[in-house]
């Protein structure tokens, strides 16, 4: 996709200064979207991580799944979180993310594996994600376990 003078200038700016600026990228991806062109935020964030050595890539990258995933592009969607993972594996949102992917076309076992590793899954020294994400991880595996008529485990989620 062609990208305007407006979004060449951008990453042309962020690549001049030598540390690319994600909140420039974040505020014209946001006006793209406001204007309903999904595929042009999402492709001008593609670029900005293929030119970026940020330590903030990560966020981009979810924030590229989240517009793929919006745009209906489910399989980039997942591949743009599954990015956002190898650079930061705590980013739990990302997870949480990921999982609906991996649900939405049929792989429970992956989904529950994905929101466990948010509610259960962080090493000793890692933070824990806020309780807000631990209860929408545990909230979403069982309900999927339910679905899955898997009774005792949605229950016992359910109470925790």
């Amino acid at each position: 996709m062609q990208t305007t003078p407006a979004e060449q200038a951008a990453l042309a700016h962020a690549d001049r200064a030598g540390q690319p600026s994600l909140q420039d990228l974040m505020q014209q991806a946001q006006a793209l979207q406001a204007q309903g062109q999904l595929d042009r935020a999402a492709a001008l964030y593609e670029s900005w991580i293929a030119l970026s050595d940020s330590p903030l890539r990560h966020v981009a990258c979810f924030n590229w799944g989240t517009l793929l995933s919006a745009a209906g592009r489910h399989e980039a969607a997942e591949a743009a979180y599954q990015q956002a993972l190898a650079l930061d594996s705590t980013l739990a949102p990302a997870r949480l993310n990921l999982g609906h992917m991996l649900e939405r076309r049929g792989d429970s076992t992956g989904a529950l594996a994905t929101w466990r590793a948010v509610f259960d899954g962080f090493s000793e020294g890692q933070p824990l994600p806020t309780v807000d994400l631990q209860l929408h991880a545990l909230n979403n595996s069982a309900r999927l376990l339910e679905t899955l008529r898997r009774y005792p485990e949605a229950e016992t989620l359910m109470r925790r």
